[in-house]
């Protein structure tokens, strides 16, 4: 074997440090993703572009359709709310996914090998 028992140890005990040392930086990384305020900040665009599609699609959800007999619904004006809405809450995970990216490593790959068995 060629090693003795405190190098092995010595061995184990580096391993143990660089182990404790990623953790902890995974730990930081957890609580930035977690910590609204600093997304915020850093993804301001992002997030009132996700605060004003939510309010639009919460808005939609809640309020009672007001049909008058006789007159003709205009689909015009929801087919721009659905366009706004779709393009609001793709700008939004578009964000959240390159700032997740930048502070998960591997979670771009995971999140493209996801969206490749979605499409098949």
């Amino acid at each position: 074997m060629g090693q003795t028992v405190d190098q092995i140890e010595a061995h184990l005990e580096r391993q143990r440090e660089a182990l404790r040392a990623h953790l902890d930086e995974l730990e930081e990384n957890i609580e930035t993703v977690f910590n609204w305020r600093y997304v915020f900040r850093a993804h301001h665009l992002a997030m009132m572009g996700a605060a004003f599609g939510g309010g639009v699609l919460l808005a939609r959800l809640t309020t009672r359709s007001r049909h008058v007999p006789g007159a003709v619904p205009r689909t015009g004006d929801l087919d721009v709310l659905d366009q706004m809405k779709s393009a609001l809450i793709g700008v939004a995970t578009t964000g959240l996914a390159r700032y997740i990216t930048e502070l998960i490593p591997g979670f771009a790959q995971q999140l493209h090998a996801r969206r490749n068995r979605a499409d098949q």
